[in-house]
């Protein structure tokens, strides 16, 4: 049994230096000066694949953290809820950040408040709450994803309704899925 123990400790510890290297390595390839101490902190502690909360909120993230985050957020499998308002988002942390949560499984929450998405990120958040059925709340105020559509969009995406606003529409799907 001890040894047991021990060669789970020692995978545990490799996993867990795997992972940190893996996101250090993401962030340098991408620009990212220093890496997010949270989620460092999350890996270190082991507790990254088995979060269901991730408390992001007022971390300056900007686009490219949230593409290097992607990496580790995807492996959290429990992960029900991630806090990413005040993050400096704009549209491109959106477009990476939604692949990753649609393998999810027990995902519902995404807080989005007060960050620079504006409709081309509304874009990707109404098609990532149309394929993630179990996605209920997606708190989005403070954002410009009412801003106007400019028309070659609008006849280009037929499913994006012209007479509603972006966030209208996202809240409406955001209901279609709470009933069903």
């Amino acid at each position: 049994i001890a040894r047991q123990l021990e060669g789970e400790c020692a995978e545990l510890v490799m996993g867990v230096a795997g992972c940190t290297q893996a996101y250090i390595t993401r962030c340098r390839r991408l620009g990212v000066k220093r890496p997010n101490s949270e989620i460092l902190r999350a890996i270190a502690e082991g507790s990254h694949t088995t979060r269901k909360t991730w408390d992001l909120a007022q971390n300056y993230l900007s686009d490219i953290g949230v593409v290097a985050a992607s990496s580790v957020f995807q492996h959290c499998k429990e992960l029900r809820v991630l806090r990413l308002n005040h993050s400096g988002l704009y549209n491109s942390a959106v477009a990476a950040l939604a692949p990753c949560l649609e393998g999810l499984p027990h995902f519902h929450t995404l807080d989005l408040v007060d960050n620079n998405i504006g409709w081309k990120g509304g874009i990707a958040l109404l098609a990532l709450v149309k394929a993630k059925p179990s996605l209920t709340a997606m708190p989005t105020h403070g954002n410009q994803l009412d801003a106007h559509v400019p028309l070659h969009l609008q006849l280009a995406n037929p499913d994006s309704r012209t007479d509603c606003p972006m966030s209208i529409q996202i809240e409406l799907c955001l209901n279609a899925n709470r009933i069903a």
